[in-house]
Order: C-alpha cells, then structure tokens, then sequence
C-alpha cells in the first residue's frame, strides 16, 4: 500500500512539471499577425508557413 501510495505522489507531480508554459518565450500574438499580415498582402503560402 505505501509503494501504491508513492508511485501515485510521484505521478502527480511530475505532471505538474510536464506542463512548462512557453508563453514567455513564444509570443503566439506575434505569430498570428504576421501571418495575418502576409496573408492581407497575398502572400498565402507565406501566411500558412506563418501558422
């Protein structure tokens, strides 16, 4: 019953740490007007790279 117990402590934080928020490294706004940008200019297969 303890082995039970740790595996599921164990279990649940390290779902709390595979959950790593990019958002401060990655500005998804940034992305989306570019493409949006391109794609208002033409440039369609530059916009879907974009994406």
């Amino acid at each position: 019953m303890k082995n039970i117990f740790i595996a599921f402590i164990l279990g649940l934080s390290s779902v709390t740490y595979s959950q790593t928020d990019y958002s401060f490294v990655y500005d998804s706004e940034a992305f989306l007007k570019e493409g949006i940008h391109l794609y208002e200019e033409g440039k369609y297969q530059d916009a879907i790279k974009a994406f």
